[in-house]
């Protein structure tokens, strides 16, 4: 099942725009001339991880090199761009030897600046552990960082795989990712560090670790989380993954919350949860959750939103029961866990997955999402929905004249971008993504960069990021 949850991502040129535009969203030509910034190695895949603004309204953005690492499976870069776009410098590839990556999977920036990158450590003695590396705001490894810059952090004796990582109020760094109890027996893993050293914070959970487990099945209890949300006020932390039901061979959505000292949140989901099919026993603190009816198919969970009255959303996609095809999905539930609203989309070729969801006011007014419209995995698909989940209208055109598309390059086919739509939002409300570009079939992939404009979005003041006003 794990080629079920690889990320697709799709990128370039705008395809179906209507004849009379009433979109007011497009690549912001302001930014590097036509809205993109490509990555280019001559040597190696580079995949892009995220594209950050920084405090003082740079850029920069995170990608991964693969192979050429000085001896590591992976290594990050760190490219630094004016706030339109102009080359500054990159940084990273000097530090593989340190930052020890067999993967790269999520970064962050906190409120001095300093660049976050999570992922996974070259295996060794006990297995394979979260990696976290943090960069000084001039690129150099941040050594007030646990020492070194470097730090792992292993949950039982067996392999651990962060996935997604935020920063708290307090530039505290918050990791998730798979914590092993056994080859058959994976858990939800949280791990809070502290912002001032990187040591373990001792206030969550008292060892800065936490876990959480839903075991649907009588076997092979796997729960994977995906992403990580931060509350505006009291620092509960939402995660979305997905938790394998062994009795029908799928996956479904999961969701916890924890208290901002690690305990389960009961307040989320409790006895009296709107609960679905035959998970009624999965509350206080967590919820199961399937998009659509209730059949033997299988969901994913990508990426997940909090608004400032706590509301969740939450996207990925939905597969037919043969796996056949697959629907973009996004979900919305009250703050205390009990469903909102859903709605699906088949996209251009009943194949579109959302793969990255951002709010982008705290009422959530205005909701955003990235992924895959279809029918290839080289289509990008942005689009805008009120907080009941209604698409809006005037964003572009892709999915029923409510959406934008645009293709990886002229005859790509399927060889085009296969990374995740990583989402975010400027100070002004535009839409930042990263993804993975390949030129032609056999050329190394390529890491892609892009802002939309934002000249239909709201007020600059009204942005809300990464759960804080």
């Amino acid at each position: 099942m794990q080629s079920v949850l690889k990320p697709l991502f799709a990128a370039l040129a705008l395809i179906g725009a209507p004849a009379t535009s009433a979109r007011a969203e497009q690549f912001d030509s302001s930014y590097s001339g036509d809205g993109r910034y490509i990555e280019v190695s001559a040597s190696a895949d580079r995949h892009a991880v995220a594209m950050l603004e920084t405090p003082d309204g740079g850029i920069v953005q995170v990608s991964r090199i693969v192979g050429g690492c000085g001896g590591s499976p992976a290594c990050p870069r760190l490219t630094y761009l004016t706030a339109n776009g102009v080359y500054v410098m990159s940084v990273g590839v000097a530090f593989s030897a340190a930052t020890g990556f067999e993967s790269i999977d999520g970064a962050a920036v906190d409120s001095h600046g300093r660049v976050i990158v999570v992922g996974t450590s070259t295996p060794s003695v006990g297995g394979r552990n979260f990696r976290v590396v943090r960069f000084l705001p001039n690129g150099d490894l941040d050594t007030g960082f646990a020492g070194d810059g470097n730090t792992d952090v292993d949950f039982f004796g067996v392999d651990d795989y962060a996935t997604a990582v935020a920063v708290d109020a307090n530039d505290n760094v918050i990791v998730v990712g798979q914590a092993g109890r056994s080859a058959t027996d994976i858990d939800f893993g949280v791990a809070r560090l502290r912002g001032g050293d990187g040591t373990p914070d001792a206030g969550f959970s008292t060892d800065g670790k936490a876990t959480a487990f839903f075991d649907l099945g009588p076997t092979q209890k796997y729960d994977v989380p995906k992403a990580v949300a931060i509350a505006a006020s009291g620092g509960r932390i939402s995660v979305a993954g997905i938790a394998f039901d062994s009795a029908i061979n799928r996956y479904r959505v999961a969701l916890a919350r924890f208290n901002g000292d690690g305990t389960a949140d009961s307040t989320f989901c409790d006895t009296t949860c709107s609960f679905q099919g035959s998970y009624t026993g999965i509350h206080n603190g967590k919820r199961v959750y399937y998009f659509g009816s209730n059949s033997a198919h299988s969901d994913t969970a990508a990426g997940l939103a909090l608004a400032g009255n706590g509301d969740l959303f939450v996207v990925g996609e939905t597969f037919a029961d043969d796996g056949s095809n697959k629907r973009a999905a996004i979900a919305h539930f009250a703050a205390n866990g009990d469903y909102a609203a859903e709605a699906l989309n088949d996209g251009l070729g009943s194949n579109a997955a959302y793969r990255s969801v951002q709010l982008s006011d705290a009422n959530a007014e205005r909701v955003l999402v990235a992924g895959d419209s279809g029918p290839a995995s080289n289509f990008l698909l942005l689009q805008a929905f009120s907080s009941s989940l209604a698409p809006l209208a005037d964003y572009g055109n892709c999915l029923g004249d409510t959406a934008f598309c645009f293709i990886g390059g002229t005859g790509l086919g399927d060889n085009g971008p296969d990374e995740a739509a990583a989402l975010t939002l400027d100070r002004k409300g535009r839409v930042l993504v990263a993804g993975t570009y390949v030129v032609s079939a056999g050329d190394f992939e390529e890491a892609l960069f892009a802002r939309v404009t934002n000249d239909s979005g709201p007020r600059p003041d009204l942005i809300f990021r990464n759960g804080f006003q």
